[in-house]
């Protein structure tokens, strides 16, 4: 079984979670957006399930959260994770 039929991903993102998996080797967390959207990774390898995703953007409803207020927590938390 090849790893691209692992992944719910599809077309470019598999490339691109590929890259971010690559960059997890030093970061645990990344992000890779545009103007209009954000994925997010948690590479967290000591877990049942090592990576987690989130994707946003601000299209319909979005509870009140913007773009910046996002990647805002995601750099926060990721600093908090580096501090523990």
């Amino acid at each position: 079984m090849d790893a691209e039929s692992l992944t719910l991903l599809q077309r470019n993102a598999v490339w691109l979670s590929k890259q971010a998996q690559k960059y997890s080797d030093h970061c645990l967390y990344t992000a890779i957006f545009d103007y209009s959207a954000i994925f997010l990774f948690s590479f967290l390898w000591q877990t049942m399930k090592p990576v987690h995703g989130f994707y946003f953007d601000e299209c319909g409803c979005t509870s009140g959260m913007t773009f910046c207020c996002l990647l805002f927590a995601f750099v926060v938390r990721a600093w908090k994770g580096y501090e523990a």
